[in-house]
C-alpha cells in the first residue's frame, strides 16, 4: 500500500480498480479522484473497474490488478456527507433551479440526529451497506463488508481488525487532505505518469447542495462536534493507522516506470451508477477522446515558443484552400445546430470540430451524424475552457477558426479574414478587439516595477487595442494549439481551468509573447461588423464578478508571458517584450481598414492565390473598395444581405434578439401589468400602497434577476416559454439597482418580503399568490 513501498516488485498490471465515494470533497474527493483514475486508466490502456457506495471485490483477489482508494478524516468526512445530501435529499436539491424546491431550516434535517451508523438512522443492511447514508465509523463498516451487519454479530474490534487488514492490501490509498500539498500531489502523479490527480470536479447534485447550504448556512455547537468526534472515534484510529507515515511530510513514492502497468487492447468501465439498483453494475464502453497527459519531456518554455519556426503554407495544397472550424459548446444544442447548419454550407471550411466536454450528456442525433458530413465530435473528459485549444485528434488544416456556438458569420467573412491570416500565418487574426487599460497605483506600499495594473475593456478614445478573442472567432495557426498546451504557464492554465474564465485572452497574449509583443490582427470593418449572434439566455458576461476576473487576467498573464513589468514576470525569467496596442481605426469612414497592419486589397494580387473561390473574393473586395460617393452604399447592401443570409435559420427560430420572431418567442409571451392586473394588483397595488409613506418600494423577477419597479415606473412581466414558473416578488426597502431590467442585486435580495405571485409562461396564469 502505497504511503509508500509495498508495491510488489517485479509485477505488472493490466487492470486497475478504484473504490471510491463520490461526494467525498469539493476540490479533491471520490469524484475528483474517480475521474483521475479512469484517465490513468485510458493513459495506460488498462480496464477500469470504479466502484461507488457498496462493497468492492476484495484487494487482492487478481494478481494482475492494481487496487486503489481513499481514505479522508472521518469527522470531516461525515460533515462534508450532511450538508451533501443528509440536510436535504439530492432527489429535493436537484429542483432547486427550477424553484420547485426551496431549502430552509424548517425543511432540514438536523445535525443532531445526524448520529447513527447511517445518518439519520441505525443501519439494517437489508439491501447491503449504502456509504451514502453513513454518518459514524464508516470506513470500518465499509471496508469490513457484511461483519458491519447487526445480524453479523461482529465486535466493533473485530470489524476494525478486518477493515485495517483489507485497507492494507491495498496498492495505493489516498489521504484527500494531502491533495492540498503539492509535493504530494506531485508525487502520485510521477507515480502514474499522469497529471491533474487534484483537478477539481461535482458529483452529482453537488453544486445544488452547495447552493442550497448557502442560502441556510449550517451552524452547531461544539458539543455537536464533538459528539461525533466521539462516536467516530473507531474510524479516526483507522485513518491515523494508515496515513501516518505521512505526517512526517514523506511523500517519496516511486517515480513512473514504464513496465509498472501492462498494455491492454480495449477499456471497458464498470461503474455503479447512484440512479441505478445498488446490486447492479453496467459495462460502459468508452469511445472518449482522452486528453492525453502532460509529461515532463513534453513541457516547452515560452522562450523556447518564441524561436519555433511554424510549419509553412504551401500553395497548391488544402492549407491554402480550406481552414478547420472548431466550436467549443456547452449544453446550447439549439444554437450549436444552427451554427452548424450555417457554417458547414462554407466552402472554405473544411471540418468542424465540436469541442463536447459534457459527460453527463450525449449529443443528439442531428449533431453526432450532420446532414453535411462535415461534423466530427471531439469529446473530452475534462470540462475546461482549455480545450477549446485542445486538438486531440489534431487538425487537417494548419489553418484553425476558433468559434463559440452562439455566432454566426458570413461565409464571405470568414474567407476574407482567412486570406488575411494566409499572409501573415504567425499572427491570430480576430474579429472582437479588446484593450488592456493602464490603472495607476498611488500605493506608497508597491515596488515601481508594480507601479501599475491593468483594467481589461473595449476599445475606446484612445482608438487602441491589444487583445482579441478566439471565443468570438479568430483564425490561428494549429501549431499554436499545442503550444498553448505545453508552454503556457501552469498557474494560467490552471487559473482557466479552474475559473473557467480568460481562455481567449491567455491565448491572445500567448501568440503576442510568441511574436514578442506584436498585437494581435483583426479582420476588415465590415467583417468585424457582420457577425449575428445566436440568442440564449445564458451568458458568462452576466455572471458577478466577470469583469473583476478578467481585470486579474490581463495584469497577471501579461507578466506571466514577458508582456509587462512586474514581480511575476522577474520570477518567470522571461525577456520582456512590452505588448503594443495597435491603432484600430486608420479612417473613419472607412469599411476596410481596421486594427494593426490594415489589408489594402489593391495591393493583393488574386493570382497569387491558388484557390478560384478566394480569386473571385478578392475581385469583389478590389471593386468594392474603389467606390466613392454614393457607390459605396453598394458596401453596405452586400454586407446587409450576407448577414441576413447567414441569420435566416436563426432569425426563423426567433434566435436573433430584437427581430419580430424574437419578441413573439421570448417577449410576447405574456404581458402582466403587475399592478393593474386584475389577477396580480391585489398584491402589487396593495402592497404599494402599504409600503407607501414607510420607505421604499421595489418588486424582482427572483427567477431571472430582473427588476420590475425601481421606484418610479413598472416593466410588465413578460416570462418566456419553456422556463417554468416565474417568482415576481415585492420587497420593501432600497431597490438593489437604479433602473428596471437585468439586476444581479435580484438573485437573493435580503430585504422584508411584502408579496409575490407566481406566473405561468405557458398559459399566462397566475399562481401561488402570497401576501406578507
Amino acid at each position: 500500500m502505497f504511503c509508500a513501498h509495498s508495491l510488489r516488485q517485479g509485477l505488472s498490471f493490466s487492470s486497475l480498480t478504484a473504490i471510491f465515494e463520490p461526494t467525498l470533497l469539493p476540490q479533491a474527493g471520490g469524484k475528483s479522484l474517480h475521474d483521475y483514475f479512469a484517465r490513468v486508466a485510458k493513459h495506460h490502456r488498462l480496464d477500469f473497474q470504479a466502484v461507488e457506495w457498496t462493497e468492492a471485490e476484495d484487494p487482492g483477489e487478481r494478481d494482475d490488478t492494481f487496487y486503489v482508494t481513499h481514505l479522508r478524516e472521518p469527522v470531516d468526512r461525515s460533515l462534508s456527507n450532511f450538508k451533501y445530501s443528509g440536510r436535504w435529499s439530492c432527489k429535493n436539491l436537484t429542483k432547486l433551479r427550477s424553484k420547485q424546491f426551496v431549502p430552509t431550516e424548517d425543511n432540514a434535517q438536523k445535525i443532531e440526529t445526524w448520529t447513527h451508523t447511517s445518518g439519520h438512522f441505525p443501519t439494517t443492511c437489508n439491501n447491503g451497506f449504502w456509504l451514502g447514508n453513513c454518518a459514524v465509523n464508516c470506513y470500518t463498516q465499509w471496508f469490513a463488508g457484511s461483519l458491519a451487519c447487526p445480524a453479523s454479530n461482529a465486535s466493533t474490534l473485530d470489524q476494525y481488525q478486518v477493515a485495517k487488514e483489507r485497507l492494507l492490501r491495498y496498492n495505493f490509498v489516498v489521504i484527500v487532505e494531502k491533495l492540498n500539498d503539492r509535493k504530494y500531489v506531485d508525487a502520485v502523479e510521477r507515480f502514474f505518469g499522469v497529471r491533474g490527480a487534484n483537478t477539481a470536479a461535482l458529483a452529482y447534485c453537488q453544486k445544488s447542495s452547495m447552493m442550497a447550504n448557502a442560502m441556510v448556512p449550517l451552524h452547531f455547537e461544539n458539543e455537536t462536534l464533538e459528539q461525533l468526534r466521539r462516536l467516530n472515534q473507531v474510524d479516526i484510529n483507522l485513518y491515523r493507522e494508515i496515513s501516518d507515515c505521512l505526517e512526517s511530510g514523506h511523500n517519496a513514492l516511486p517515480k513512473w516506470d514504464p513496465s509498472r502497468f501492462d498494455v491492454g487492447a480495449s477499456m471497458q468501465v464498470q461503474i455503479l451508477h447512484e440512479d441505478e439498483q445498488k446490486d447492479t453494475h453496467r459495462n460502459v464502453n468508452v469511445s472518449l477522446i482522452v486528453v492525453p497527459p502532460l509529461q515532463p519531456q513534453t513541457i516547452l518554455t515560452i522562450t523556447k515558443a518564441r524561436s519555433h519556426k511554424l510549419t509553412p503554407i504551401s500553395p497548391n495544397t488544402i492549407d491554402d484552400t480550406q481552414y478547420t472550424l472548431r466550436i467549443n459548446t456547452w449544453r446550447r444544442n439549439e444554437q450549436l445546430i444552427i451554427s452548424l447548419n450555417h457554417h458547414s454550407k462554407c466552402e472554405g471550411v473544411h471540418e468542424i470540430q465540436v469541442i463536447w466536454c459534457d459527460t453527463e450528456n450525449s449529443p443528439p442525433t442531428e449533431i453526432l451524424h450532420h446532414s453535411s458530413g462535415k461534423v466530427k465530435i471531439e469529446f473530452h473528459e475534462v470540462n475546461s475552457l482549455n480545450e477549446r485549444f485542445n486538438a486531440v485528434e489534431g487538425t487537417p488544416t494548419l489553418g484553425v477558426l476558433s468559434l463559440d456556438d452562439d455566432v454566426l458569420r458570413p461565409c464571405d467573412a470568414l474567407d476574407a479574414a482567412f486570406v488575411r491570416w494566409m499572409r501573415h500565418p504567425e499572427r491570430i487574426v480576430g474579429f472582437d478587439a479588446r484593450m488592456h487599460h493602464v490603472i495607476e497605483n498611488n500605493s506608497t506600499n508597491t515596488s515601481p516595477a508594480d507601479s501599475t495594473r491593468w483594467k481589461y475593456g473595449f476599445v475606446e478614445k484612445s482608438n487602441e487595442y491589444s487583445i482579441t478573442l478566439p471565443s468570438k472567432a479568430a483564425f490561428i495557426h494549429r501549431e499554436y494549439l499545442d503550444i498553448y498546451t505545453k508552454a503556457l504557464p501552469r498557474s494560467i492554465y490552471r487559473y482557466v481551468a479552474d475559473n473557467f474564465q480568460c481562455e481567449d485572452i491567455a491565448m491572445s497574449y500567448l501568440v503576442s509573447s510568441v511574436t514578442l509583443g506584436k498585437p494581435p490582427l483583426i479582420a476588415d470593418y465590415w467583417a468585424v461588423n457582420s457577425f449575428t449572434t445566436i440568442y440564449s439566455r445564458e451568458n458568462i458576461s452576466w455572471k458577478h464578478g466577470h469583469l473583476n476576473q478578467r481585470d486579474g487576467c490581463v495584469t497577471d498573464f501579461a507578466e506571466l508571458l514577458g508582456l509587462k513589468e512586474g514581480p511575476k514576470a522577474k520570477e518567470s525569467g522571461l525577456e520582456l517584450y512590452p505588448l503594443q496596442p495597435g491603432k484600430m481605426l486608420h479612417n473613419a469612414n472607412s469599411f476596410f481598414g481596421y486594427g494593426s497592419e490594415p489589408e489594402d486589397w489593391m495591393s493583393v494580387d488574386p493570382l497569387s492565390l491558388s484557390c478560384p473561390r478566394l480569386q473571385l473574393l478578392v475581385k469583389e473586395l478590389q471593386r468594392l473598395q474603389s467606390l466613392t460617393g454614393r457607390e459605396m452604399r453598394q458596401t453596405e447592401e452586400w454586407l446587409v444581405a450576407m448577414k441576413t443570409d447567414a441569420s435566416a435559420e436563426a432569425k426563423a427560430a426567433g434566435l436573433v434578439k430584437g427581430s419580430a420572431e424574437w419578441k413573439l418567442r421570448w417577449w410576447w409571451n405574456c404581458m402582466i401589468d403587475l399592478n393593474t392586473d386584475e389577477r396580480s394588483r391585489d398584491c402589487f397595488a396593495d402592497a404599494q400602497s402599504f409600503v407607501s409613506g414607510e420607505g421604499s418600494f421595489f418588486v424582482c423577477d427572483i427567477t431571472e434577476s430582473q427588476l420590475h419597479y425601481s421606484g418610479s415606473e413598472w416593466v410588465a412581466a413578460s416570462p418566456p416559454k419553456g422556463t417554468g414558473l416565474h417568482e415576481y416578488v415585492a420587497y420593501r426597502g432600497d431597490p438593489p439597482c437604479s433602473a428596471n431590467g437585468q439586476c444581479l442585486g435580484c438573485s437573493s435580495p435580503t430585504e422584508e418580503v411584502v408579496c409575490s405571485v407566481k406566473i405561468n409562461p405557458e398559459d399566462c396564469s397566475v399562481e401561488g399568490r402570497h401576501i406578507a
